[in-house]
């Protein structure tokens, strides 16, 4: 089946931030113990979402930034991101069972 790149956002990421208040003897998820049940908590990881169509009209997105870090040696960074998926939008891959995979096929020659 082929699927349709429509376009592609970057989310950046967020943060670590102090958690303070936090009762019951508990330690929120990802966060490491401060001191006087306050936590610091970790940030969410950036995203590269790409937005796509199939050949029957359904849409659906795709996170692409654990992909492309993986594949690349450079820090992911918006203006990175830009140059590599400008000239695959508008472009036609083969989806398969993953659709990350028809992407990267787009984008391999310009992974460094």
């Amino acid at each position: 089946m082929k699927a349709t790149i429509d376009g592609f956002g970057y989310e950046k990421s967020t943060p670590a931030h102090m958690k303070q208040g936090v009762k019951g003897n508990r330690t929120p998820k990802g966060a490491v113990a401060g001191g006087n049940g306050t936590f610091i908590m970790a940030g969410d990881p950036p995203k590269v979402m790409v937005d796509c169509t199939n050949e029957n009209g359904e849409q659906f997105s795709v996170d692409m930034y654990g992909v492309i870090k993986m594949n690349s040696d450079r820090r992911v960074t918006e203006k990175y991101v830009n140059g590599l998926l400008d000239g695959a939008v508008g472009s036609e891959f083969e989806m398969g069972k993953d659709p990350r995979t028809g992407i990267l096929g787009l984008i391999a020659e310009k992974l460094e």
